[in-house]
Protein backbone atom coordinates (compact mmCIF):
# COMPACT_ATOMS: atom_id res chain seq x y z
CA UNK A 1 0.00 0.00 0.00
CA UNK A 2 1.70 3.43 -1.13
CA UNK A 3 1.17 6.66 1.19
CA UNK A 4 -1.63 7.64 -0.64
CA UNK A 5 -3.92 4.81 -0.11
CA UNK A 6 -2.91 4.78 3.22
CA UNK A 7 -3.57 8.39 3.64
CA UNK A 8 -7.42 7.78 1.74
CA UNK A 9 -7.76 5.18 3.75
CA UNK A 10 -7.50 6.89 7.22
CA UNK A 11 -9.42 9.71 5.96
CA UNK A 12 -12.48 7.36 5.40
CA UNK A 13 -11.87 5.85 8.71
CA UNK A 14 -11.69 8.83 10.78
CA UNK A 15 -15.03 10.45 8.23
CA UNK A 16 -17.17 7.31 9.02
CA UNK A 17 -16.01 7.41 12.81
CA UNK A 18 -17.21 11.13 13.05
CA UNK A 19 -20.16 10.94 10.95
CA UNK A 20 -20.92 7.24 13.18
CA UNK A 21 -21.36 6.05 9.43
CA UNK A 22 -21.08 2.32 9.05
CA UNK A 23 -18.52 -0.02 5.95
CA UNK A 24 -21.45 -0.46 4.18
CA UNK A 25 -22.78 2.97 3.57
CA UNK A 26 -20.26 4.80 1.67
CA UNK A 27 -16.73 5.51 0.96
CA UNK A 28 -16.83 8.86 0.09
CA UNK A 29 -17.57 11.60 2.93
CA UNK A 30 -19.36 14.48 2.80
CA UNK A 31 -17.80 17.48 4.34
CA UNK A 32 -21.11 19.38 4.77
CA UNK A 33 -22.06 16.76 6.81
CA UNK A 34 -19.41 17.22 9.29
CA UNK A 35 -20.43 19.79 11.93
CA UNK A 36 -18.39 21.72 14.73
CA UNK A 37 -20.51 19.29 17.43
CA UNK A 38 -19.10 16.15 15.42
CA UNK A 39 -15.04 17.57 15.37
CA UNK A 40 -15.34 20.19 18.36
CA UNK A 41 -14.89 17.00 21.36
CA UNK A 42 -11.88 15.33 19.66
CA UNK A 43 -10.06 19.03 19.58
CA UNK A 44 -11.11 19.77 22.89
CA UNK A 45 -9.74 16.77 23.55
CA UNK A 46 -6.31 17.18 22.25
CA UNK A 47 -6.04 20.72 23.54
CA UNK A 48 -6.47 19.16 26.60
CA UNK A 49 -3.83 16.51 26.02
CA UNK A 50 -1.73 19.06 25.13
CA UNK A 51 -2.30 21.13 28.51
CA UNK A 52 -3.97 23.80 26.23
CA UNK A 53 -6.84 24.10 28.82
CA UNK A 54 -6.81 28.06 27.97
CA UNK A 55 -7.21 27.54 24.25
CA UNK A 56 -10.08 25.05 24.52
CA UNK A 57 -11.94 26.88 26.57
CA UNK A 58 -11.46 30.14 23.91
CA UNK A 59 -12.53 27.38 21.56
CA UNK A 60 -14.98 25.81 23.29
CA UNK A 61 -17.01 29.43 23.99
CA UNK A 62 -16.54 30.96 20.23
CA UNK A 63 -18.19 27.81 19.19
CA UNK A 64 -21.07 28.06 21.60
CA UNK A 65 -21.38 31.62 20.51
CA UNK A 66 -24.90 33.50 21.38
CA UNK A 67 -26.42 30.44 20.24
CA UNK A 68 -26.01 27.28 22.71
CA UNK A 69 -27.58 24.10 21.09
CA UNK A 70 -28.36 21.65 23.25
CA UNK A 71 -25.95 19.16 22.63
CA UNK A 72 -23.40 21.84 22.43
CA UNK A 73 -24.22 22.36 26.06
CA UNK A 74 -23.47 18.90 26.44
CA UNK A 75 -19.96 19.36 24.69
CA UNK A 76 -19.24 22.03 27.14
CA UNK A 77 -19.94 19.81 30.46
CA UNK A 78 -18.32 17.26 29.04
CA UNK A 79 -15.08 19.30 28.54
CA UNK A 80 -15.37 20.65 32.22
CA UNK A 81 -15.82 17.27 33.49
CA UNK A 82 -12.57 16.04 31.42
CA UNK A 83 -10.70 18.95 33.22
CA UNK A 84 -12.40 18.38 36.74
CA UNK A 85 -10.46 15.06 36.74
CA UNK A 86 -6.79 16.70 35.94
CA UNK A 87 -5.41 17.23 39.11
CA UNK A 88 -4.41 21.11 40.70
CA UNK A 89 -0.54 20.59 39.43
CA UNK A 90 -1.83 19.72 36.02
CA UNK A 91 -4.30 22.29 36.04
CA UNK A 92 -0.92 24.66 36.63
CA UNK A 93 0.44 23.64 34.26
CA UNK A 94 -1.63 24.77 31.49
CA UNK A 95 -2.86 28.26 33.75
CA UNK A 96 -5.84 26.89 34.52
CA UNK A 97 -7.49 26.11 37.49
CA UNK A 98 -10.42 24.69 39.53
CA UNK A 99 -11.53 27.86 39.68
CA UNK A 100 -11.72 28.67 36.75
CA UNK A 101 -13.50 25.10 35.75
CA UNK A 102 -16.67 26.28 38.05
CA UNK A 103 -16.77 29.64 36.48
CA UNK A 104 -16.96 27.98 32.82
CA UNK A 105 -19.62 25.48 34.08
CA UNK A 106 -21.62 28.48 35.58
CA UNK A 107 -21.44 30.68 31.89
CA UNK A 108 -22.43 27.43 30.46
CA UNK A 109 -25.47 26.96 32.16
CA UNK A 110 -26.17 30.67 32.12
CA UNK A 111 -26.05 30.70 28.13
CA UNK A 112 -28.29 27.61 28.22
CA UNK A 113 -30.63 29.03 30.36
CA UNK A 114 -30.81 32.29 28.26
CA UNK A 115 -30.95 30.35 24.71
CA UNK A 116 -34.34 28.23 26.53
CA UNK A 117 -35.75 31.93 27.64
CA UNK A 118 -34.97 32.83 23.99
CA UNK A 119 -36.54 29.81 22.44
CA UNK A 120 -39.42 29.70 24.50
CA UNK A 121 -40.96 33.61 23.44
Amino acid sequence: MNLEELFKNLGKAGGKFLLNKEEKESDVINLDQISSANILPGVLKRLIHENEFNKAEDLLFKELDDDIPDEMYRIGVDFYKMLMDKTDEELNRGDFSKEEINQGLKEIEKKMKENKKFREH
